[in-house]
Formats: structure tokens, sequence, C-alpha cells
């Protein structure tokens, strides 16, 4: 039998004309999933007329980006027979493209049983319309040689906006990392599903649209940055990286500072905000309590560290956790 899917779209209900054309997208597939949950990761909101076949689950507050995905899990794992082969992560700003994504993402999963966890190829959407240029960021292609590509290839971390993972490979990576609540999340998770026997790879075969992000980021997002790249050291990391990549990264983020190649966005140097933002996520890395680690899916592996084996394949493949 063919391998079933269940699809979570994560909204705030602040895109509804992006949420709709994702669910008529979904719904368009030739394969049909068996769920299609939404979370709407905030107070009530209206998201307007709801096609039949969409299940709404409402958290009632922003449990923040990792948590709310996992929330719309947690129903369907919660319900007997409704689990499912694969899971299709996609936030409500990402559209898929063609109505056989589906039926290929479930054709790649079933030529390779070690495979648990895909990032789509991300092309640059122009405004509310269908219409995408040739290629996507390439800061979205998982790997330190940035040019596009049409081969699949090992990754070590995902863009977030849209992921295909084999539930019971989710499950045994305890799902997305709720501590971390923004960014980053797509490299943690890559790290565990490594180091549950299974592959993380970019997949070009499968392409979602995107509007395209500016390069200035708010100070908060320098914040979020280095405090998570501590957060998950100590989450996953043994001894000697994890104190190795945290301050690889802390004294890359500073030299990028202190030349302006971190764009702030008034436009100038804005060099005393920025590493007051980049110490202040470091200390408060360090000092974060790790003691609830939201939602458990798998109590083995919630303090699971990688394994000097998956550390071996990393590092075979040119990614050692250092940086």
């Amino acid at each position: 039998a063919m391998l079933s899917v269940s699809v979570v779209i994560l909204t705030q209900g602040t895109r509804n004309e992006d949420l709709h054309h994702i669910w008529a997208d979904v719904l368009g597939q030739t394969v049909k999933p068996k769920n299609i949950v939404t979370v709407v990761n905030c107070e009530s909101v209206d998201l307007g007329v709801v096609p039949a076949g969409i299940t709404v689950v409402e958290t009632g507050v922003n449990l923040g980006i990792p948590a709310g995905r996992n929330y719309g899990v947690r129903g369907l794992a919660a319900t007997p027979g409704q689990e499912s082969d694969l899971i299709l992560f996609i936030d409500d700003d990402a559209y898929i493209l063609g109505s056989d994504f589906i039926e290929r993402a479930i054709k790649i999963f079933e030529a390779n049983e070690k495979l648990g966890l895909v990032q789509p190829k991300v092309v640059t959407r122009i405004g509310q319309s269908d219409e995408t240029q040739e290629s996507g960021p390439r800061y979205w292609i998982p790997r330190a040689n940035k040019t596009p590509t049409f081969e699949t290839f090992p990754a070590f971390s995902v863009w977030e906006g849209a992921t295909v993972i084999r539930w019971n490979c989710f499950i045994e990576s305890n799902g997305w990392a709720e501590p971390i609540f923004y960014a980053h999340e797509g490299t943690d998770l890559a790290w565990r599903v490594w180091n549950t026997g299974f592959e993380t790879r970019y997949e070009p075969r499968l392409v979602v649209s995107h509007p395209p992000v500016g390069p200035e980021r708010h100070d908060k997002s320098i914040w979020f940055g280095m405090r998570n790249k501590v957060v998950m050291a100590r989450r996953n990391l043994p001894f000697p990286f994890l104190v190795i990549y945290p301050l690889a990264w802390f004294a890359l983020d500073f030299v990028k500072i202190m030349i302006g190649k971190i764009p702030h966005p008034s436009g100038k140097y804005a060099i005393k905000t920025q590493l007051r933002e980049l110490f202040k996520g470091l200390f408060a890395g360090i000092r974060m309590d790790l003691s609830d680690q939201g939602h458990v899916f798998d109590a083995a592996a919630v303090r699971r560290k990688l394994s000097w084996r998956t550390i071996g394949v990393m590092t075979k493949h040119g990614r050692p956790p250092l940086i």
C-alpha cells in the first residue's frame, strides 16, 4: 500500500489569503492526505470559510513555532488510527508547487527506507500570485556550497518553512525542539534525525515557493540566533563540542558585526546594539532552564545527546558540529 501523509499547517491568522491558497493546493493533490490539520498558534482568530476536509485546532496562545508544529501532531498521535507514515509540515506563507507534490514525496521516501527528513527546494514567489523566480535565497540551500543544484544531498540543517518527515522518525527524534521557540529548530531536528539512524536530505525534486526575505534582521534575531545555538549545544552535543560549537558561532558573529556584515533594520551601522544582543543571547542560552523540554513524544529521546557515531557521520560529510 502507498504511504499515508498527514499535513500540518501553522498559522496565526494573519495571512488568510495565503492560507486559503495552501488549503486549495493540499486538497487538490493527486494523492489525498490522510489528515490536514491547521494549527492556529495564538488566541482564536477568524480564518474565513474552512473547506471540508480541513481540521482546525487552536493553541489559545503563541506556543512558539516548534511547539506549534508539535501541537498539530500531538492531536493525531492521541487519536487511535490517525497516525500516518509521513508528515508534511508547512507554514502559512509557503506554497507547495505541483498537484503531485505529495505523490512525489511518497515515491522518494518509498525508494529510500533510511530517509527520515527532507527539505524541498525553495523558489522565490512574487506577491500573492503563483509567479515565481527560478531559485530562492541561497542561504536556504543547506550546505557550505550555496550553488543551486538539481541533485539531492545529505543535510545537517533544514529550512523549516516546509519539510517532510517519516512519522516514526519524528517520534524517535522527539519532534521539534520546543525550548527554542523560534529560529534554528531545523538544525536541531536534522541532527536528531541523523542520531536515530535515519538520514536528512535536501530534495530538489520537491519544490515550494516563499516570499523573498530581505537581509535586514532585527536585533532580536541576533539574540535568538546566539541563544538557540547555546541551547542546541546543551540539548545535543557531548563535551567538547558542547563548548566549541556555541563559542565558534559567537566568534564568527562577533567578527561579522564588527565589519558590518550583519545588516541592521535601520540601514546603519549599529555595532553597539548588535554586540549587546549577541552577548545577551549567549548568556541567556547559558542560563536558560532546560528542565522543561515541552511535550514529550519519546521519553528516551528527550535528553539523548548525539552519539559519537553520528558525529563521525557528520564529520565524514564535512559537517562536524563545530560551526
